[in-house]
């Protein structure tokens, strides 16, 4: 991770616990879920992002060596990343896009869980980040 994606990361995360706090002292009763489930979505598609990054740096390496086996796993990683930086921008904020996007952000960790599965056994950065897709479908399912 770059220095520049450390300090992205380390904002975002500081703006999710801000949002978090403030829509703690919010009334929500006209959400169907509650903060605390937003603020584990959040936590969540950060994990994805964190886990995400590691296995297309990994990828990438093994790329560099010419193996292509993985090349399918970086695809879908390349994916998930962006994809997950918005839901958790849209999580911390309880956007009421949020539900509309969880739709996709599903197919899209789907996808990566797959792939990543596939090279769980051999790469323990695939398995984690597949792990953090599973754990991410699960909070998504709770508002799709």
């Amino acid at each position: 991770m770059t220095r520049k994606d450390l300090l992205k990361s380390a904002s975002i995360l500081a703006a999710v616990s801000l949002a978090g706090k403030i829509s703690a002292d919010e009334d929500h009763s006209h959400h169907k879920t509650t903060g605390k489930t937003f603020e584990q979505l959040a936590h969540c598609a950060a994990l994805c992002v964190e886990n995400g990054s590691a296995c297309l740096r990994h990828c990438i390496d093994i790329l560099a060596s010419g193996d292509k086996s993985i090349a399918n796993c970086a695809k879908s990683v390349q994916d998930l990343i962006p994809v997950c930086n918005t839901l958790m921008a849209l999580a911390s904020t309880g956007s009421p896009f949020l539900k509309k996007y969880a739709a996709v952000c599903i197919e899209v960790c789907k996808a990566c869980e797959e792939e990543c599965n596939k090279h769980a056994k051999k790469h323990s950065v695939c398995k984690e980040c597949a792990d953090s897709c599973k754990e991410c479908i699960v909070q998504l399912k709770k508002i799709a």
